[in-house]
Formats: C-alpha cells, sequence, structure tokens
C-alpha cells in the first residue's frame, strides 16, 4: 500500500489528500469539509488508520489549537510531578510549563515539520498541516486521561499528587496501581496510533513503526531525561 489515491478514469496515482485527479481533473474522493472530534476519537480506537486518512483529507484542521493547550496542561503537570519525584530543587509550575508543556508542543509541531520533509525527500507526497494534524490527534488518549482521570487523583491523593511526599503508592498502593496502570495503557494506544497514522500518511509498514517509535520516544523520553 502506498499512500495514494488511484484515478478511475485514468488510472494515474495521486496523493491520499488530493480531491482531484492531478493528470485528468476527475474526482478521486467525497469531500471531507472539517473534522468531527468525537466521531473521531471513536474511530482512532476502532480503524486508526482510516480515521487518520479522513484528518489528511479534511480541509479544515479544526480543533488543532485547543487538542495542543489541554495537551501544555498535561505535559505541564507530568514534568512537575517527575521533578518533585527526582527531587529537583527549586522545581515550579512556571518552570514545568516552559522545560514540559511549551517544549513539548514545540517538538510536536518541529517533529511535524521534519517529518514532512523525510517523506517528501523519499517521494512521498506529505503536507505539514496533515502530518500536525494525525500527530496532534494521536495524543488524544492522554487527554482523555488527564480529563477523566485528574479528578480521581485529586479526590484520592489532594495537592500529595504534585509533592510525592508520601507518593500516591505509599497513601493508596492497590488504587494507585490501578491508575496508573490505565494510563500505561493509554500511553500505549498513544504509541499504537503513533505508527497506524504514520502508516496512512507513509504506506510503508516498517517506516511507520520508525518514525512513531522515534516520535514516542522523542516526546517522553524527553521530559524524563530533564527530570
Amino acid at each position: 500500500m502506498n499512500n495514494q489515491l488511484i484515478c478511475n478514469n485514468c488510472q494515474a496515482s495521486n496523493p491520499v489528500y488530493s480531491l482531484n485527479c492531478e493528470k485528468c481533473n476527475s474526482f478521486l474522493r467525497a469531500r471531507v469539509p472539517n473534522i468531527d472530534l468525537w466521531d473521531t476519537i471513536w474511530n482512532l480506537l476502532i480503524s486508526p488508520v482510516e480515521t487518520a486518512t479522513k484528518l489528511i483529507q479534511a480541509e479544515k484542521k479544526n480543533f488543532i489549537v485547543f487538542l495542543l493547550s489541554v495537551w501544555l496542561i498535561k505535559a505541564t503537570i507530568n514534568q512537575y510531578i517527575l521533578n518533585n519525584y527526582f527531587q529537583q530543587e527549586n522545581n515550579s509550575i512556571f518552570g514545568s510549563m516552559f522545560l514540559g508543556g511549551l517544549v513539548s508542543v514545540t517538538l510536536i509541531i518541529l517533529s511535524s515539520f521534519f517529518i514532512t520533509l523525510i517523506f517528501n525527500a523519499i517521494k512521498i507526497p506529505t503536507r505539514f498541516k496533515d502530518v500536525l494534524a494525525i500527530y496532534t490527534y494521536s495524543l488524544i488518549p492522554i487527554i482523555l486521561v488527564f480529563l477523566f482521570l485528574t479528578p480521581f487523583h485529586f479526590a484520592l491523593y489532594g495537592f500529595y499528587w504534585f509533592t510525592i511526599n508520601p507518593p500516591p503508592l505509599v497513601i493508596k498502593p492497590l488504587v494507585s496501581y490501578v491508575l496508573y496502570g490505565i494510563e500505561g495503557l493509554f500511553y500505549v494506544w498513544v504509541l499504537v496510533l503513533f505508527i497506524a497514522t504514520s502508516y496512512a500518511q507513509s504506506g510503508k509498514k516498517t517506516l511507520s513503526i520508525i518514525v512513531g517509535l522515534c516520535l514516542f520516544l522523542l516526546l517522553f523520553g524527553y521530559q524524563l531525561l530533564i527530570a
């Protein structure tokens, strides 16, 4: 499979984002004017490659700013907790927002830019806005964790969730293991989405696995390295 659409009229190959055939100008597919957020969230679970293709083909990449904003908050909290866990001096929420939140968002944007350059260099027609869209939407599992599990963390641990003094595993061991296990599964889901959405863009399995793994390790390994 390649990231291409075959024209039924002239059999020419076209990039997956094309609406009209580049050779004969025939229609290749139906228009996808906007992204339906809730429909996309559900379909990322049951058919990630097809959903990523729709994200690529959508004319308006709506909700990107919203999702990146929520990811910034989640990455900031993660960095603050990691810094406290590793007992960094002078740890502050503002420092975590810069090193964890803003840098993580920047990494997503820059990674999308360089992946676009690489794909185009190896003759896989790709647009930056499409790559940014598929990887931003791939973060949805972690965003769901933030939105739905954060209230449980606050209810169970209060501000000890942030301070790690004592850590949650000491306060409520069994519940903590369950919550961390659930969150870990959602991180695995993100890795799967990085690979699946890369495949929707490139149509190459090995390349998609490499790109997905590298992006995952860059985003989440970075926060561990600076903690």
